[in-house]
């Protein structure tokens, strides 16, 4: 029997991700931290409804990640954004009922081709130089299961050609904190089935067999570092 820790049964890894890519970025303090986490706490409570969809994971914590970074942008000297337009992706009264795998898209829908080396080259491009990091979201997906088994947002360290390595808040002796390329693949949140989107990209996995992550490209955030907070 292990104790249960912090983080374990919350649902505040997107916060834990920004507090992380900050890290990266600014290698900001415990205390500053703990500052960032509180006044998002504050923030998002200040909504009931809102609060109550955060708590419970009725939500993609899109609006959160952006709002943290927007709200700390100056006072750390950084930019961040999106290089893919999440508006691009955008779904049409998107429902998020307990498990990610019942917000559905609808079919008639059309969202832009991301291909898995756009992504890859793109989170290489952004992780490079000290300074700069990435916040994401990935879905990952277990044999003959259609819902992802764990959707979770974490904070890219480094990323080779053939690794994707995590700067990342959990301590799961489960968790993923490396991803090999050929485990990944990408979609927008909620594109099912998974399968279907493994194929149309050359997937060479056994679906059966293995398991595999997915990266929605709407829910990448990059932050670089701008200027020292301690400028003028």
């Amino acid at each position: 029997m292990q104790a249960l820790y912090q983080g374990k049964i919350d649902n505040f890894c997107a916060a834990y991700a920004v507090l992380n890519g900050l890290k990266i970025i600014r290698n900001i303090s415990t205390m500053q931290a703990r500052v960032v986490l509180n006044e998002m706490f504050h923030h998002e409570a200040k909504d009931s409804e809102q609060w109550l969809k955060i708590i419970n994971h009725e939500t993609d914590y899109q609006n959160l990640v952006s709002r943290m970074l927007a709200k700390w942008s100056s006072t750390y000297g950084y930019k961040a954004f999106c290089p893919f337009d999440p508006q691009d992706f955008a779904v049409k009264n998107p429902t998020y009922k307990k498990s990610p795998q019942n917000n559905v898209r609808n079919p008639k829908e059309v969202f832009p081709e991301i291909d898995k080396d756009t992504i890859w080259s793109t989170l290489q491009e952004h992780t490079k130089e000290a300074g700069s990091t990435v916040v994401l979201r990935f879905c990952r997906f277990i044999p003959n299961q259609v819902g992802p088994l764990v959707d979770h947002w974490t904070t890219l360290a480094k990323i080779t050609e053939d690794e994707m390595h995590f700067f990342d808040c959990s301590i799961e002796p489960t968790g993923w904190y490396v991803i090999p390329r050929e485990k990944l693949y990408v979609a927008p949140f909620g594109m099912l089935p998974p399968q279907s989107v493994g194929l149309s990209q050359g997937m060479k996995l056994s679906l059966h067999k293995e398991e595999f992550a997915i990266i929605p490209p709407e829910n990448i955030h990059v932050l670089k570092a701008i200027r020292s907070p301690f400028d003028i």
